[in-house]
């Protein structure tokens, strides 16, 4: 009796200041640091992540926590789609436009740091973290406390500095040949990654993931209790649709203008070039700078997730024109080209993201069967039924932890583990060197439609035709 009235009374309060604070039903100050609740969205570029997360965090009383390995770096807003402070609604946004583009060692280590610290700082004062993005392993370090390997007991980069890339990716061949299988040896980071995972773990790349891979015990993996996952998806002819109308509305904010002035502005610094690992976009400016210097420069930014467009890459050939020669015929040739190529990297981009939630993040059945997750199709009617949808799943998600009773699943007959072979794994990152076409190729199913290819049929033949020519 007492217990109910008490309950009764605890609830009157909360409404009461949900009304102060203009928000839905949710945890007091007090509950929100104890608790530590954690809402997650999740999916590939194109989904509405921005749209639900800014609908989640006005409605809850929560701030937004940007997870995209791309929007850290200052300038570029529209070239890597950050939200516009109008859209942003009110609503706080961190971990976006923080590190200088010139910076090259900034990494999901730094990530985790900074953002366990914000959560902490976020529950104290009442606030419901909302975490978005796409870039799947910042979400995961966050998440899981050993899915980061350390990088405190061996300084790769100031060991391999002097070495070529040649050189350290013959060594990552002496040590751990496998993993040297799966990377290309001009993919620097990846190399040097290997190789400090040897030497911090005194294990081979390979072993050391499939150990991980081996663990059952989840529940001493994940860091909070209280996690909330959303996943959004949508048609492959939608999103991709989507994808496409995107780039034109980057045009017309000023895509063109944002890239000529980055370009232009940016210190040009020489310094180490850095490849990162995981859906990697290797950013290269060079030029040739005469009003600065009479030195070629060559600057890289790195980008991972760059699907929201770093409009770098694509542009590279446009940028190189002088500011006059970029408004003549050429240049918008160019200019266009560019366009078509970012269309499609975006594209590739996103299906490599959606590749790895359902592999990655939900093949070895870590979080299905250890998180609450919500499946979200945004196809269609995403402000009438979709984020409509996801408050009332969040309603739930927080009365429940509300009281003392963990929420095992959400939506559970609808989220079916995925179950992926490691091997599969394997195979997929796999390079393959054709000596006849002298390329490399990645992955096994991408060397299978190699060898089957007209182009290496025609190498093939014309190997032949010559052979025979010199007998």
């Amino acid at each position: 009796m007492l217990t109910s009235h008490l309950r009764t009374v605890k609830s009157i309060f909360q409404k009461l200041w949900c009304r102060v604070n203009n928000c839905r039903l949710t945890l007091s100050p007090a509950e929100m640091s104890s608790m530590k609740p954690l809402i997650v969205i999740l999916g590939c570029t194109g989904t509405g992540k921005s749209d639900l997360g800014i609908a989640v965090a006005k409605n809850f009383n929560g701030e937004v926590i940007s997870a995209d390995s791309m929007q850290i770096y200052k300038g570029l807003d529209i070239a890597t789609n950050k939200v516009s402070q109008e859209d942003m609604n009110g609503v706080k946004h961190h971990m976006m436009s923080f590190v200088e583009p010139s910076t090259s060692t900034y990494n999901v280590h730094e990530f985790t740091s900074r953002v366990l610290i914000l959560l902490e700082d976020l529950w104290r004062a009442g606030k419901l973290p909302v975490i978005v993005g796409g870039t799947g392993y910042y979400i995961e370090g966050i998440l899981f406390k050993d899915s980061l390997i350390p990088t405190n007991t061996f300084d790769a980069k100031n060991d391999f500095e002097d070495l070529s890339d040649d050189e350290v990716y013959e060594l990552l061949k002496h040590v751990d040949l496998e993993s040297a299988m799966q990377v290309h040896k001009n993919n620097r980071f990846r190399v040097v990654r290997a190789l400090q995972i040897y030497y911090a773990t005194g294990q081979r790349k390979s072993e050391y993931l499939e150990e991980q891979h081996r663990r059952t015990e989840v529940d001493e993996r994940l860091r909070f209790r209280n996690v909330l996952l959303f996943i959004l998806d949508a048609h492959k002819e939608l999103l991709e649709k989507r994808l496409n109308e995107r780039v034109a509305k980057m045009i017309e904010k000023g895509l063109r203008r944002e890239i000529e002035n980055f370009y232009e502005q940016l210190e040009l610094l020489p310094m180490t070039i850095a490849r990162y690992a995981n859906w990697v976009y290797l950013i290269i400016l060079s030029s040739y700078m005469s009003k600065v210097n009479t030195i070629q420069y060559r600057h890289c930014l790195t980008a991972h997730g760059v699907s929201q467009s770093i409009a770098i890459k694509e542009f590279h050939d446009y940028l190189q024109l002088t500011p006059d020669e970029r408004y003549t015929e050429l240049g918008d040739k160019l200019f266009s080209e560019g366009c078509e190529a970012l269309k499609l990297h975006t594209r590739q981009y996103s299906r490599r993201q959606r590749r790895w939630i359902k592999q990655h993040l939900l093949g070895g059945g870590t979080l299905t069967e250890s998180t609450n997750i919500a499946f979200l199709d945004t196809s269609e009617n995403f402000y009438d039924v979709v984020v409509p949808n996801g408050l009332n799943r969040i309603d739930k998600f927080l009365s429940v932890i509300n009281d003392d009773v963990f929420l095992k699943r959400i939506n559970a007959e609808k989220a079916k583990p995925f179950t992926v072979d490691f091997n599969y794994r394997k195979l997929a990152n796999q390079i393959y060197h054709c000596e006849t076409c002298k390329i490399d190729v990645h992955g096994t199913i991408n060397w299978e439609a190699h060898l089957k290819g007209r182009k290496h049929r025609r190498m093939l033949n014309k190997k032949g035709n010559e052979s025979q020519a010199h007998e």
